[in-house]
């Protein structure tokens, strides 16, 4: 019995001392178990009520000391009671089923409690070193980014000026090529003009030529051959030469010894009043000099029976251009 009491004396300081250090509850609870120590003569009756006290009032006491202990506790940290009494219902659970002392509600030394806000300080202060940390590594991320995204839309600008750039002295160069292209063509079409230009003067000169000059060059050539066969000249006449000249602008419609009306060439003596007793005619076209044609009329029997011919004594020779057909259109007309 003793033995149980002192043990039970000292699980109660331990209790006291765990669950806030409650002088009162302690000293209360010291006075009900000297109370409670039998003086070595007991009853059955005393005994009975010693085994009452073991199970009912210093339980009774201990439950009171830390119901206190939990208040002033609470009082002390200002934390809600619900933590405090699930702890003091296991610690019930625990007194009865056995003796031991509860193991919650730790009542910690200044010096502890100094330690653990010097360490919740640290932990706040790493935590906000962290944060600020983090802070600054995303900032920099951020002005990393920002300058990334500066330096691309730079180097695309740069890009996209140096393209527009080349585009344009591409397009100034294309149009330089084109204006010398289009010089080119124009100096090449007006040289082409102006060779047209000087082939027609030189046409026109060379037809004006013909027309003035035909007959004088055309009757040296003939007499020239009709000496080399022993005949005598022809004479150049006017009036024939004004049919021949007819005949000529005949032949561009009608290239034939018909005449544009149907009838036979030698009507256009009669027409003119130019009589004859022997009659001849010759005509020619595309020769475009005098040479050419002469050398085809004595090329060809027939012509050159008329050029040399003993009967005639008279020639005209009428020539005419036009810018279709053959081109140069001859005619020659005899008569004796």
């Amino acid at each position: 019995m003793k033995k149980r009491l002192f043990v039970f004396a000292c699980v109660l300081v331990t209790s006291a001392m765990i669950s806030g250090c409650n002088l009162g509850a302690l000293k209360s609870g010291l006075q009900a178990l000297a109370d409670a120590i039998p003086d070595g003569t007991q009853t059955s009756e005393e005994l009975a009520s010693s085994k009452a006290l073991e199970t009912s009032e210093i339980p009774a006491l201990a439950e009171e000391a830390e119901s206190e202990s939990v208040s002033d506790e609470s009082e002390k940290t200002g934390v809600q009671d619900d933590g405090k009494s699930e702890n003091g219902d296991k610690d019930g659970e625990k007194k009865s089923g056995s003796d031991e002392p509860p193991a919650s509600s730790v009542c910690e030394d200044p010096d502890a409690q100094a330690e653990k806000v010097r360490r919740e300080n640290q932990e706040k202060q790493r935590q906000e070193r962290l944060e600020k940390e983090k802070a600054e590594e995303e900032e920099r991320l951020r002005k990393e980014e920002e300058e990334k995204a500066k330096k691309e839309a730079e180097q695309k600008a740069k890009k996209e000026a140096e393209e527009k750039a080349k585009k344009e002295k591409a397009e100034k160069e294309r149009q330089e090529q084109e204006r010398i292209r289009e010089e080119e063509v124009k100096k090449a079409e007006e040289e082409r003009k102006a060779a047209e230009e000087a082939q027609k003067q030189q046409q026109q000169n060379s037809i004006a030529d013909l027309e003035a000059n035909a007959g004088t060059r055309m009757i040296e050539l003939i007499n020239q051959k009709r000496a080399e066969a022993g005949l005598g000249p022809l004479t150049l006449d006017p009036t024939l030469c004004s049919l021949a000249k007819i005949r000529s602008d005949e032949i561009v419609s009608v290239f034939d010894h018909t005449r544009p009306d149907g009838r036979s060439c030698f009507t256009v003596f009669s027409d003119n009043g130019v009589t004859y007793m022997a009659a001849g005619e010759n005509i020619a076209a595309g020769y475009p000099t005098v040479e050419d044609v002469f050398n085809g009329w004595m090329n060809s029997e027939g012509h050159r029976a008329n050029l040399l011919s003993p009967s005639f004594g008279k020639i005209g020779i009428g020539f005419t251009y036009s810018d279709g057909g053959y081109r140069y259109y001859w005619a020659q007309v005899f008569s004796d």
